[in-house]
């Protein structure tokens, strides 16, 4: 019977274990940029969204590495001046047309 609920214990502690680790990683800024790389790749295609380097000037940045190029430092600037939550990759049809 010890044996039996110590073996459950375990099971417990690891399963919250697991949980907090991958909401961890989920909810920290490893994964952020993802959804605008997403969203971008939907917008404009894979034949011109095809990695991060669309926005960064490294293809996979890390959460403590992710120098932006031009473009996206642009969408930053765009942020700042619309006062908006969050970026809006819809924001880069004006980027595209301003090298025009």
């Amino acid at each position: 019977m010890k044996n039996e609920s110590r073996k459950t214990l375990k099971l417990i502690a690891l399963f919250i274990f697991t949980g907090l680790l991958l909401g961890g990683f989920t909810t920290s800024g490893a994964f952020a940029n993802v959804k605008y790389f997403k969203a971008a790749r939907a917008k404009f295609g894979k034949t011109v969204v095809k990695n991060c380097k669309y926005c960064h000037v490294k293809m996979l940045p890390k959460k403590d590495d992710h120098e932006l190029n031009e473009r996206g430092k642009w969408l930053l600037e765009q942020k700042k001046k619309r006062k908006a939550k969050d970026i809006d990759v819809s924001w880069l049809e004006e980027y595209n047309k301003k090298d025009r």
